[in-house]
């Protein structure tokens, strides 16, 4: 069985510290754990589930990195102004914020995203091929 890889990418995309995404590799069927809308007991049935299904846990925020992301970006970045001045922003404090309004700014929002999902979806094959998980 194939599994859909923009059905991964959705999920880690909706990753948090307080969440966990699961795939089962005979299903395709992807499972959220939440801390924040489930209770301990719903948690403790569902990884119980989990160990005994063959569920595949997703790449966490932590294993996705996101915060290094906008830094990749600016270094792909011909040298210009914008790679400057965006340079400067992702040092700062209130990076987040102000490279949002950078990329605005620059018209560099179309490139961020699409340079966002390649990102995304190279870390989704090479988690899908790490795992033998045949992929489409």
């Amino acid at each position: 069985m194939f599994v859909n890889l923009e059905d991964i990418i959705d999920a880690m995309e909706m990753t948090d510290p307080y969440s966990e995404f699961f795939l089962n590799e005979t299903t395709g069927e992807i499972i959220m754990v939440s801390e924040t809308t489930m209770s301990r007991d719903e948690i403790e049935e569902i990884y119980d589930q989990l160990d005994h299904d063959g569920y595949f846990k997703l790449p966490t925020q932590f294993d996705i990195d996101d915060y290094n992301i906008p830094e990749d970006f600016v270094s792909n970045l011909p040298h210009s102004e914008a790679k400057d001045y965006l340079e400067n922003v992702i040092a700062g404090q209130d990076a987040s914020d102000q490279f949002r309004q950078g990329i605005e700014s620059y018209d560099l929002v179309d490139d961020w995203y699409q340079f966002h999902d390649q990102i995304f979806r190279m870390i989704a094959e090479n988690w899908c091929i790490d795992n033998e998980i045949e992929y489409e």
